[in-house]
């Protein structure tokens, strides 16, 4: 049996950056965000978001409203992420860490590096991205 032909640039955004080890799947999933404070602990009423596009090491989302996520200029960003994959599973719970940000059309987006994820979430993600990505092309 031959391998899967490779994914589509339109369904996959390809890695800009040699250190991307995983396309990412463009996608709208609703997220509820957290900003972490130097002691790990949540500051503040959670934020809602949308993942654009999601990998098993990472996402790209965009926050509203856009001013609510700020960190303190010495040290990076630290978020707590929850979001569903619409697979009647528990909501995947995760740390990340923002890596860059840009403003977009659609507000402000957030470049995420996933720091603290189980390796079930982390598995989880990925084949659903598969699958997201196998029912695109009419593979099942």
């Amino acid at each position: 049996m031959s391998p899967p032909p490779p994914p589509p640039r339109e369904e996959l955004r390809s890695a800009r950056d040699e250190r991307r080890r995983f396309d990412r799947l463009r996608i709208d999933l609703e997220t509820r965000l957290r900003v972490l404070g130097p002691d790990g602990q949540g500051q503040g009423e959670a934020i809602g978001g949308v993942i654009k596009n999601l990998g098993p090491e990472g996402a790209f989302l965009l926050v509203s409203p856009p001013g609510t996520v700020e960190a303190a200029p010495d040290r990076a960003l630290a978020l707590e992420m929850c979001f569903e994959l619409g697979d009647g599973r528990d909501p995947v719970r995760a740390l990340a860490e923002v890596r860059w940000e840009r403003q977009t059309e659609g507000g402000r987006g957030l470049g995420v590096q996933f720091t603290r994820l189980s390796d079930f979430e982390k598995q989880a993600i990925y084949y659903f991205c598969l699958r997201k990505y196998a029912e695109a092309r009419g593979l099942i």
